[in-house]
């Protein structure tokens, strides 16, 4: 998935439910880490010096479950930040 320099936080969030699927994905519940630290929705890309050509990891909060139920898993997009000029 290709996302373009200046979004803000919660746009690429709402891209990848879009693009993923609001039950696998859903922007309320994901978390976009880059070098370690977690980027805030109200913020953009370029103010946390996401870089051109870099990747971000897309982490998922989803409810607990039973151990009668037991847990799915599902891998993340991968998500490469572009320059739009």
């Amino acid at each position: 998935m290709l996302i373009f320099l200046p979004e803000a936080v919660e746009d690429v969030k709402t891209i990848i439910e879009s693009n993923q699927g609001e039950n696998v994905y859903p922007a309320s519940q994901q978390m976009i880490i880059y070098q370690g630290k977690v980027l805030k929705d109200g913020t953009a890309l370029e103010e946390n010096k996401v870089a051109e050509s870099s990747f971000v990891v897309i982490m998922v909060s989803k409810s607990k479950v039973s151990p009668a139920e037991g847990s799915t898993t599902s891998s993340a997009p991968a998500v490469k930040i572009e320059n739009m000029e």
